[in-house]
């Protein structure tokens, strides 16, 4: 079950980006809404990793978000199913995204303006 806690963590460290970006460049506010659409085929919620060919499995074992996805196919289907997922890749993912996240959003302090 560590793949909803890693998936939390995973959209908490993008969240953090996106608040950033969307501070210091106007325009990125714009871009949000079809970059999650676009997302959505790729995160794994549809397809198990076993159903794809060797070559393209490991391709996709780069998304985080698959990642997750295959982890909490396992906890929630146990043995019944064969999945694929790496808990050290996606944890390391999560710190990377955190750490440049809240860096972005230090930066984007500044741009903020109540008025």
């Amino acid at each position: 079950m560590g793949g909803w806690p890693l998936s939390g963590w995973f959209s908490f460290g993008v969240g953090l980006i996106l608040a950033g970006l969307t501070e210091i460049f106007e325009i990125s506010e714009r871009f949000i809404q079809p970059l999650m659409y676009i997302s959505l085929p790729l995160s794994g919620l549809f397809y198990m990793v076993s159903w794809l060919p060797r070559k393209t499995a490991a391709l996709v074992l780069y998304s985080p978000q698959v990642n997750a996805m295959e982890m909490f196919r396992g906890g929630l289907l146990g043995n019944q199913v064969e999945t694929h997922w790496d808990a050290f890749y996606l944890i390391n993912t999560c710190i990377v995204l955190t750490a440049f996240g809240l860096f972005v959003v230090q930066k984007s302090r500044k741009y903020i303006s109540l008025k």
